[in-house]
Formats: C-alpha cells, structure tokens, sequence
C-alpha cells in the first residue's frame, strides 16, 4: 500500500488495445448480422418454392414470372451472403488471434463461441 492510501494493482497481460477491441467487435456484429440475413433469405426461398409447387399458374402468367424471379432473387442473394459471411467469418478469426488471450472480456469470450461453432 502506497502512502496515500491506494493499492497498487499488478497486471499479468498488457491491457487491451481499444483500436483492436473496437475491430473485433465490429466483425463480430457484421458475422452475427450476416448470419440472420442469410437465414431470412433461405426462409424467403423456401416460401417462394413452396408457393411454386402448391399454386396453379398458367405458365406465362405475371403471377408466376414475378414469383420465379422472386425465388432466383432470393437464390442469388443466399449466394452473396455466404460468401461476405465467410469474408467476415476469416476478419473475426483474425481480429480475435491478437486477443484470445483476453478471456475474461465479455466480447472476447463470445466471440470465441462464434468461432467455435463454424
């Protein structure tokens, strides 16, 4: 104990680099937010092909051209969010090397359960 009254506290590891803190937490939002966008896409999907296949059209009707576009729509955009998920999966792992070493952070720690169920 110092003179005036404070303890003087002793760090095992160099504190945590806000700059790096702050880049894993915005990888973080964008893999969790890439995750939800990519589910609601394959709902949307699995809604258009179920209204494909119970409705009846007649082939060149508006109705079914519009919900053919719709379902290849949907198609394309589960393919651009799978690969800017992955983009985002590989910057998490990498702005969570230089901090894995932060266990106790909250962040640090979810992050790790994200990474673990890839």
């Amino acid at each position: 104990m110092y003179s005036n009254g404070y303890a003087c506290l002793i760090f095992k590891r160099p504190l945590m680099d806000p700059k790096l803190k702050q880049k894993l937490k915005i990888n973080l939002g964008a893999v969790k937010r890439l995750i939800k966008e990519k589910a609601s896409y394959e709902e949307e999907l699995a809604a258009h092909t179920k209204s494909l296949e119970t409705t009846e059209f007649e082939q060149g009707s508006y109705e079914f051209k519009n919900l053919v576009a719709m379902k290849n729509e949907a198609e394309e955009m589960i393919q651009d969010t799978a690969r800017r998920l992955e983009d985002f999966k590989q910057r998490l792992i990498a702005s969570y090397k230089p901090l894995e070493s932060h266990t106790d952070d909250e962040l640090v720690h979810e992050a790790a359960e994200l990474i673990a169920s890839f």
